[in-house]
């Protein structure tokens, strides 16, 4: 595998964005697409297939939208931002018969979440191709797939693909020195789940750190253009209502899942810790007993966590600009699983589509951190929804896996912020000396 000290310059990265597919690639994808809609198809179990309580809720949203000409937030109360209307309506305006019910819907929305993997599965392996050529691109590709596999039935019944694809195509646009477009995708996929938003400082700093603070304004363009494009309309209808969805996010109590949640429950487990739980905001939520709900430091906890993490990026980013000009490609994509990865560990919210967002970039990580997604990804659905009840009912098993699945989380977030770059950094930071430029101890 060759080295991946591929830059972000525009006039050289720029012109190898319509370089030639490896022969097969066409076929890999409609592979990838025909196999995650067959799996989801030949589920038996009864927890996943009549689990359609966030697909009906997308069935209202549309019918509504498209036969009664409500308005958004104004009418319709969306909990989500408005693009997420796109992954909803699709489907429903995919049948031309005459307005589908919801079997039908159900499965014209699983058809889209399989075109949806399956171009994610062509961007990650783009980016592969990038980095180390045919092999590259191939590795990436069944990584992704795997990881898609194993989670298809959660990856199919939530419109999470959409923005997860929106922010790998940023993270690529960038790659390929586009970095308008690539704050356009950051932004389109801001305004359909906003996670995405946690890219923009990445890649603002993958260009900043080589100098190039020309190209980290043209993201920051971008962005706010798409931003603009998906926020006007909304604010104009309904600007009363235009920040709905943040303060319903803001109101939510600790979910069980999450890594606060899940040490609450093994406390009660280990030590007697009392706790209480409820059942509203459509999750199973924890907090101490006696304590009020969402009596936490919510998002203070994760702004600052993210705010580390990228005063830890922009020395990698920096260290690798002073040893081959600008940053590496594979610093921007483990940057970019840390910084996801961050978000959704310090979140007081861990659903398990969540886990969507991080496998794009977990399949173009070295292959021990992806198979830790894999092992992750695996016990997520060994926890939900095989095991939701008896976690409810905090049985030791279902307990400790969930624990366990978090643990291994923490644990690839701090092998992507310390990593093989720990020595450099001790020097820089400890004996004020900068890296040898044949020093290979950083990625």
């Amino acid at each position: 595998m060759r080295c991946s000290r591929l830059t972000a310059d525009a006039g050289v990265a720029s012109r190898g964005w319509w370089r030639r597919w490896p022969r097969g690639t066409l076929e890999l994808v409609v592979a990838h697409g025909a196999l995650f809609f067959t799996i989801v198809a030949l589920t038996p179990s009864p927890e996943f297939v009549p689990n359609h309580t966030d697909v009906l809720l997308y069935f209202h949203y549309a019918e509504r939208l498209m036969l009664s000409g409500d308005v958004p937030y104004r009418d319709i109360p969306l909990e989500y931002p408005p693009l997420s209307l796109v992954p909803f309506v699709v489907p429903y305006l995919a049948w031309p018969i005459r307005p589908p019910n919801l079997e039908v819907y159900a499965w014209l929305f699983t058809a889209q979440s399989a075109v949806l993997s399956a171009a994610t599965a062509l961007t990650v392996g783009w980016i592969g191709h990038r980095r180390a050529g045919p092999s590259g691109m191939y590795l990436a590709m069944a990584l992704y797939t795997v990881m898609a596999v194993v989670m298809a039935p959660i990856l199919a019944w939530r419109f999470d693909p959409f923005p997860a694809l929106l922010a790998v195509g940023g993270v690529a646009l960038a790659i390929a020195g586009r970095p308008a477009l690539a704050g356009a995708s950051i932004g389109l996929g801001f305004a359909a789940k906003v996670f995405p938003i946690v890219l923009l400082p990445v890649i603002g700093l993958y260009f900043i750190a080589g100098g190039r603070w020309r190209l980290a304004v043209n993201v920051l363009i971008g962005f706010v253009a798409a931003v603009s494009l998906a926020w006007v309309p909304i604010a104009l209808l309904a600007p009363e209502a235009l920040t709905s969805f943040a303060v319903r996010l803001a109101d939510r109590p600790i979910q069980i899942e999450s890594v606060l949640g899940g040490l609450h429950l093994l406390a009660n487990l280990l030590f007697g810790f009392g706790i209480d739980m409820t059942r509203d905001f459509g999750s199973v939520n924890v907090h101490a007993r006696g304590a009020a709900p969402g009596a936490d430091l919510g998002g203070f906890a994760t702004l600052a966590a993210l705010a580390g993490v990228f005063g830890l990026l922009y020395l990698r980013f920096s260290e690798d600009a002073r040893r081959s000009g600008s940053a590496l490609v594979e610093t921007l994509i483990a940057a970019s699983a840390a910084v996801l990865l961050a978000l959704i560990l310090t979140n007081k919210i861990f659903s398990p589509q969540y886990m969507i967002w991080l496998l794009p970039f977990a399949a173009l990580l070295r292959r021990p951190q992806a198979y830790l997604v894999i092992a992750a990804a695996v016990l997520t659905m060994i926890i939900f929804p095989l095991n939701y009840e008896r976690l409810i009912a905090l049985e030791p098993v279902p307990v400790i896996v969930l624990n366990v699945r978090n643990a291994l989380l923490v644990v690839l977030l701090g092998m992507l912020l310390i990593g093989p770059a720990t020595s450099t950094w001790s020097r820089r930071l400890f004996h004020g000396r900068h890296p040898r430029a044949d020093d290979t101890s950083a990625s």
